[in-house]
């Protein structure tokens, strides 16, 4: 039993230097992680506004392939056009067909592809010529 109070009392705790310099290095970890996370996520952002925006033109085309609309060029698709295929959050959201290009308007995607505001039309080739120069990065 005495050694082990002997043994007990030789212990110290963590010096005031030792715990200083353990919240230093966790700070400077913590500086370099924080930015490199945002980045992900906005990353993510970007890249789900346009799959959406793809999946918008995706129910477009099974709403016009179902007839839907008549064969008149450009065949427009509104946002309430497409409730019984997809969900859409916005009700700015137009899709038309001008015979040979699939393309959308008033949808974020048109800002992360385009750098601009999304008054335009995108075309969906526009689109997956963004996601695919987003993953090669």
């Amino acid at each position: 039993m005495r050694k082990h109070i002997k043994h007990l009392r030789n212990e110290k705790g963590l010096t005031l230097i030792e715990l200083l310099a353990v919240i230093v290095i966790l700070g400077i970890i913590a500086a370099i992680a924080i930015p490199m996370i945002g980045n992900v996520v906005s990353e993510s952002r970007e890249k789900a506004a346009v799959n959406e925006a793809l999946n918008i033109i995706s129910a477009a085309k099974q709403a016009y392939a179902l007839g839907k609309k008549n064969a008149e060029t450009p065949v427009k698709f509104k946002a309430a056009d497409l409730k019984d295929y997809i969900k859409i959050n916005s009700d700015k959201v137009e899709v038309e067909f001008d015979g040979s290009d699939w393309k959308i308007s008033g949808h974020k995607a048109n800002e992360v592809v385009n750098k601009k505001d999304d008054k335009g039309f995108t075309k969906e080739a526009e689109l997956q010529n963004w996601l695919k120069s987003e993953s090669n990065s």
